[in-house]
């Protein structure tokens, strides 16, 4: 309570004092007592500051209001924000198919479900993006070799993240798993040439479209795909 107080108070010295050193009141009363050639009276000065202390307590009223009106906006709308991570290709049925890793925030608001996910490749010097579909998915885990390693790359079917961000995502909650999808006319050549990596979702309480983004570089590893 009292930092509050002594938060205002700052807030109302300082805009006291940018009223009193400049703006649009003080420079014309300035400028008429210049061209009358006179001395500002005492009381002039008196009621100038008077006025601008009501002034400065109202712009910091006024400052509080609107930044609590803007929470208050925040929270009755999630903000969906999240953040790609490793990414894997290899080739099926003849196309390209990506898998990425990733985590999904909603740092504040209510509780709010992610849905109509898609997934597309932005290469440089392309004006459009390629959409990938994504490929149906039998709800077993998914199990893939990575060249030159041992251990196999497990994809948990439970963090598939189309189905398990159907269930709603509190308030200050994350939801981590895995999305991936199919390119038709791409090979696994193509990601070794830079593309920028797009996974967008639609929010279910304000229907807002996010995107979450990451460039894909020649560090990224392929990965190989049963009976193909």
């Amino acid at each position: 309570m009292l930092s509050d107080i002594e938060h205002f108070a700052w807030d109302v010295i300082n805009n006291w004092a940018g009223y009193s050193t400049g703006g649009l009141i003080l420079a014309c009363v300035v400028l008429w007592f210049g061209v009358k050639e006179k001395t500002m009276p005492r009381k002039v000065a008196l009621v100038l500051a008077a006025l601008f202390l009501l002034m400065a307590f109202f712009k910091a009223w006024q400052d509080k209001s609107q930044k609590l009106i803007a929470l208050q906006a925040q929270l009755k709308s999630p903000g969906f924000s999240g953040q790609l991570g490793s990414a894997w290709w290899g080739s099926y049925k003849g196309k390209l198919l990506v898998i990425v890793g990733g985590v999904v925030t909603n740092p504040f608001g209510p509780p709010s479900a992610a849905i109509n996910w898609k997934m597309s490749l932005e290469f440089p010097g392309s004006p459009v993006a390629v959409d990938g579909v994504a490929p149906f998915t039998s709800g077993k885990d998914q199990s893939y070799e990575l060249p030159g390693e041992k251990a196999k790359m497990v994809l948990a079917a439970s963090n598939y993240l189309p189905e398990k961000s159907a269930t709603p995502i509190p308030g200050g909650g994350a939801m981590a798993g895995w999305f991936w999808s199919v390119f038709n006319g791409l090979s696994e050549q193509d990601m070794y040439k830079n593309p920028e990596l797009i996974v967008s979702f639609d929010d279910v309480v304000d229907g807002r479209r996010h995107c979450l983004k990451m460039k894909v570089n020649k560090k990224g590893k392929g990965i190989t795909l049963p009976g193909d």
